[in-house]
């Protein structure tokens, strides 16, 4: 990817998420009701200010209502580093 964030900004994609799960006593939930308020993401591009995150970590972030951006055919976001909550 061609793209370079600026300032202490990341782009990150979601991670691929399951389509749905089985409780034990056999109710399949759909992703919808797997919601949560926290979030995966991969990371795919790190401006040249973070030191301690890297491309391909996956970071956890919380989940609100955030706008994609489509990038090379990649529906990614760009976040602030703040954003980012932990590393996984």
């Amino acid at each position: 990817m061609k793209f370079r964030p600026l300032g202490r900004r990341l782009v990150i994609k979601a991670e691929e998420e399951k389509k749905e799960e089985t409780t034990k006593s056999g109710i399949i939930l759909a992703n919808s009701a797997l919601t949560k308020s926290l979030k995966e993401y991969i990371v795919l591009k790190v401006s040249d200010k973070i030191d301690d995150i890297s491309e391909n970590d996956t970071v956890i972030i919380s989940e609100y209502n955030r706008k994609p951006v489509l990038l090379e055919g990649i529906k990614c976001f760009i976040i602030n580093y703040d954003e980012v909550l932990g590393v996984k």
